[in-house]
């Protein structure tokens, strides 16, 4: 946070909208990437693909949402509530 100048700055404001603009962008995608991350996860033994779930991972990007109901639930909630953290 001291980097983009704390919470009301206008650098972490133009950060967080670059995650968003990122969000909904991979958002056209999702089909494309979950493929790939069931050819990746077939005979491997690599344990981050133990417990995929591929709904979950689906969920995450609000594939039912507008991009405005995205970026409105992505702002207020994801966002602020996972820097507040540190």
């Amino acid at each position: 946070m001291e980097l983009c100048g704390g919470y009301n700055s206008d650098t972490f404001y133009f950060f967080k909208m670059q995650l968003l603009k990122g969000l909904i962008e991979l958002r056209k995608h999702v089909d494309s990437i979950v493929y790939l991350l069931n050819i990746m996860k077939t005979d491997t033994h690599l344990p981050c693909f133990d417990y995929f779930d591929e709904k979950a991972f689906r969920d995450r990007f609000m594939e039912t949402s507008t991009d405005h109901e995205v970026r409105r639930f992505r702002w207020v909630g994801f966002v602020n509530n996972f820097f507040e953290d540190f």
